[in-house]
């Protein structure tokens, strides 16, 4: 079972604090349906970050966030980019917006620090969009939303120097990590690597990653830095 909460730390954390978030529950939501405007945001959202194409994900974020790109932020935010497209290309064909409720009190950072972060346009709505992975595992995407000139747009928060900070040590860290799973998939048998190159290939990423912890014994977050890594090779 997958989990892909909104936009926080999944895509700046390393990758073993990532899966481990993505295999929790959400949070729950109410059972709100979606007007037609928000239903016409999330149908436009899925086919967006399906499309791996990155302007057409851009579009769809708010003009406050925008705006506060800059030169200093630039990677921050491209990042986030590239995440979306990497979200999608996990996605199978079938998705229900299962609720969009009001959101109550300050929006939340999940584990951002909040010294680090702020929302540009306070979000006033969450929604949920119940899907699955190509390889059939459920997978719950979580996004806040606001309103601008009539359109719905999902909000992102933007750094500050903390924040960007906090941005690049976790990064770091993701990249240490993945440098770490590309050693282990080098020495990884060849049987064994064939049998992951497979299981990747039929877009069954969460199954690649059980068979490798069934053959070596490796804890979750080592054998989805593996397979990550392996993914990334292709």
């Amino acid at each position: 079972m997958t989990a892909d909460f909104s936009r926080t730390i999944l895509r700046h954390a390393a990758l073993a604090t990532v899966f481990a978030l993505m295999l929790a529950h959400p949070h729950p939501v109410s059972a709100q349906s979606p007007d037609a405007v928000q239903q016409q945001f999330a149908d436009a959202w899925i086919a967006a970050i399906r499309s791996q194409d990155e302007a057409k994900v851009k579009a769809l974020f708010h003009p406050a966030t925008l705006a506060c790109i800059n030169d200093a932020n630039r990677d921050y935010f491209e990042f986030s980019f590239k995440d979306e497209l990497r979200t999608g290309a996990k996605l199978g064909t079938t998705y229900t917006v299962k609720s969009i409720k009001p959101l109550s009190g300050p929006p939340p950072l999940g584990v951002l620090p909040a010294d680090g972060f702020t929302y540009p346009v306070e979000p006033t709505h969450q929604m949920q969009i119940d899907a699955k992975t190509s390889d059939g595992h459920p997978m719950y995407l979580i996004r806040l939303l606001a309103q601008a000139n009539g359109r719905w747009y999902t909000v992102d928060p933007c750094p500050n120097a903390k924040g960007l900070a906090f941005f690049a040590q976790q990064r770091a860290e993701g990249e240490r990590q993945m440098a770490e799973g590309a050693a282990r998939a080098a020495a990884m048998p060849d049987t064994l690597r064939t049998e992951i190159k497979k299981l990747l290939a039929q877009g069954r990423w969460i199954d690649a990653i059980d068979r490798y912890r069934k053959a070596t014994g490796a804890e979750l977050g080592t054998a989805a830095i593996v397979v990550d890594a392996m993914a990334a090779k292709k």
